[in-house]
Order: structure tokens, then sequence, then C-alpha cells
């Protein structure tokens, strides 16, 4: 607990918060797992980084300034934060704990659980730490890179009168605690192209890069 409490720069009074912050369904209760505390985490993170977002680009449109949001508080970048964390080693689970370390959309509902018991413990003042630390280090990401894949695959095939590219779901395979999502991005004139992820979206997102890497579109 003191390692987690290191990592989230804040010394938590309500200690089960953190406790439960870190505890899966699998092993619990809904009351007593992370997910009520995901849920206010995930509004609260996103609130917060849209308030850094504004002092750190005072310039910047709304269009960019959502580009930019989008970029950071998806389950892959809060995923990454986890791993640097180390947040993985203390998730509470009945089974298959090492697939669960692994597991994208499980250790970015982690980091905001976590953000959700800062908040329940300290308020916005005991989040902001946490936050700015692991936040301001990607905010100087080039324009380019702050569009998802699937965005764009969209802008290229528009401008280049293909039409929209048409997603389509042709295998679930896993458990339900870790299922792997397997779907096809289709674009008239090439062959479609695949792509796996813990999530349709996250799936949706790997086949757009596929498709975009393999007919040298970046």
């Amino acid at each position: 607990m003191q390692e987690i409490e290191k990592n989230l720069m804040y010394k938590f009074k309500r200690k089960e918060l953190l406790i439960r912050a870190f505890t899966h369904r699998s092993c619990s209760s809904l009351k007593e797992s992370y997910e009520r505390l995901e849920f206010i985490g995930d509004r609260v993170i996103g609130l917060v980084v849209a308030d850094i977002l504004l002092d750190k680009f005072p310039m910047a449109e709304e269009g960019e300034l959502a580009r930019r949001h989008t970029a950071i508080v998806r389950a892959e970048t809060l995923a990454q934060i986890a791993i640097s964390c180390d947040f993985g080693k203390y998730i509470k689970v009945s089974d298959n704990k090492d697939k669960m370390q692994s597991n994208v959309k499980i250790l970015s509902d982690i980091v905001e659980a976590c953000i959700g018991a800062l908040f329940r413990d300290g308020g916005f003042e005991a989040v902001k730490p946490f936050v700015k630390k692991h936040i301001l280090p990607l905010l100087e990401t080039n324009e380019d890179d702050l569009k998802d894949y699937k965005t764009r695959l969209q802008e290229w095939a528009q401008k280049n009168k293909y039409g929209l590219p048409v997603y389509e779901a042709i295998k679930i395979s896993g458990n339900d605690h870790t299922p792997e999502f397997t779907i096809n991005v289709k674009i008239k004139g090439f062959e479609p192209v695949s792509g796996k992820g813990k999530s349709k979206k996250e799936a949706s997102q790997k086949s757009a890069y596929n498709f975009m890497k393999g007919n040298k579109i970046i």
C-alpha cells in the first residue's frame, strides 16, 4: 500500500478506498470492486485533463483541445500509465492474474479507479499531482499523432474518394474476463484487413492501423 501511495503521490485517510481500487469484480461484489470508483474516476480525470489543457494551450481552438483530450484519456494511454507505475502486480483477482496484468482495458480501469479513490478521499487537490506528473509529458504530442487511426483512415479514404471505411466484427474469442475481438476494416478497391484487441474499440483501431501500415499510408 505504501508503494501505491508513493506512486499516487498521496497518503489515504480511508485505506479501504485504495484497496477497492485494485479489487477486480471476479473476487468481490460489485459494491466492493473497483467498478464504482472507475465510474467517477473516468469523469474526474476528464475534467482535470480538460482544465490542464486550457492552461497549457491558451490559443488552441475547441477542436484541437478535444483531439488532445481524447488522445490522453483513451484506454491505451491510461494503460501505459498503469504499466509505468507497476499497478498490474497489485490487482486482486480470482484467477488469470498474468492475463489481467497485460489487459489494456483492466489496466486503464485501474487508473480510473485510482483517480476515483483519490477524489473520494481528498477531492480534486488529491488528484491533480498524480495527473500532472503523468499527463504533462504527453501534452507536446505532434498534431498528427493526436488523431486516432480510425479518424486518420477515414480522412484519407474520403480525401481520395474511396468512401467510408466499414468495420465488421468477425470473431470473439477468450472468456468473459479476457475477451479478444477480431474486426475487419473494408474499403472499396482494397483487401479487407483485420485487427485484434481486448475491446471492439481497440480491435477497430488496430485494424485501421494495420490497413494504413499495410498499404503504406503511414
